[in-house]
């Protein structure tokens, strides 16, 4: 069990409480933060909604289980937010069902105590400091003042505890929406691209946060269209395309079909290079120029088989993973 500073020096603060008696001075967001956590999962089935005329989502479904991440991928405007926003209660879906331990948001009588979110955009006042913000997050919850420090201290912001969050930077407010999100510690945690402003730094703490919640029995679905780091994070991969599923699967059941780009010294070799590859077995899929695009193979490969063939080289790349490269093994 947590301690406070009044346990630790023994005081007299509930010393002339009967026993059994409610302790005034603690807040249901301490009870929250000893209680174990309830495990909900997240059940999306059918999920078709339009606005304006743009068909946004087609008949979406997804389960997110208890103990694990999944990574929602997709391009800008493939749906992310717009499905996440159902799942919220923040709009409304012309058909399906989007459930949070088996019931819609709204009809959790403490719902937060069943979901933390971080949306796109971090919405915390600019007027208002870092400490401010989070006694404003448990609404008329007595919080102690040394819960919303350990909050601040554990996103990383202590020093910034009493900085008017109109000063921070991005990624200082998605440390603290973190923060915000987890304050109640809630069964399910639900990001919309969480990595945006973060540097490096920031995300390897962002991947501790997620992956001590799931840890911990918790489920955490991040909407993202960062490739590399959903798959270095998720357990789950769900790959939306123009408001559909494209992909879901468990994430060591998922190959990238990484791309290499191979730029050859003379224009004149380019054909036979691109028959010499093909004939060692692997995939050229295009070529521009100079440069040849092999699908499926590193690039110590490429470079050994052109080698192999005599071919001069000016140089081997390999390309940014695209969404198409995700493939189920």
């Amino acid at each position: 069990m947590r301690t406070t500073p009044d346990d630790r020096r023994g005081t007299a603060a509930g010393a002339g409480r009967a026993p059994g008696t409610a302790d005034p001075q603690r807040s249901e967001v301490t009870a929250a933060a000893e209680r174990p956590m309830h495990p909900a999962g997240v059940e999306i089935s059918g999920v078709h909604r339009r606005i304006g005329s743009r068909q946004v989502l087609r008949g979406v479904g997804l389960t997110c289980r208890p103990g694990r991440t999944t990574a929602l991928l997709g391009h800008n405007g493939s749906g992310k937010s717009t499905l996440l926003s159902v799942l919220l209660g923040l709009a409304r879906a012309d058909q399906g069902t989007a459930l949070l331990d088996g019931r819609p948001l709204a009809d959790h009588p403490r719902p937060h105590e069943v979901v933390g979110a971080v949306l796109d955009r971090p919405t915390a006042s600019a007027t208002r400091t870092a400490r401010d913000h989070l006694r404003v997050v448990v609404g008329q919850a007595t919080v102690s003042r040394d819960l919303v420090s350990a909050a601040l201290e554990a996103a990383g912001l202590g020093d910034a505890a009493d900085t008017l969050v109109g000063t921070f930077s991005l990624g200082m407010r998605q440390r603290l929406a973190v923060a915000s999100a987890l304050l109640h510690r809630p069964s399910v945690l639900v990001m919309d691209e969480p990595h945006n402003g973060l540097d490096a730094e920031g995300v390897d703490w962002l991947h501790r946060v997620i992956a001590d919640h799931a840890g911990a029995g918790g489920t955490a679905l991040v909407a993202t269209h960062r490739i590399r780091e959903a798959l270095d994070l998720a357990d789950d991969v769900v790959v939306l395309r123009d408001g559909e599923v494209v992909l879901a699967a468990p994430t060591d059941a998922v190959a990238v079909l990484g791309r290499v780009v191979v730029e050859i010294a003379s224009e004149h070799d380019v054909a036979a290079a691109a028959r010499g590859l093909g004939a060692d077995g692997l995939d050229v899929v295009g070529s521009d120029g100079a440069r040849l695009t092999v699908a499926g193979a590193s690039t110590a490969r490429v470079a050994a088989s052109a080698g192999a063939l005599g071919v001069a080289l000016r140089g081997v790349t390999e390309h940014e993973v695209e969404l198409g490269d995700l493939v189920r093994r």
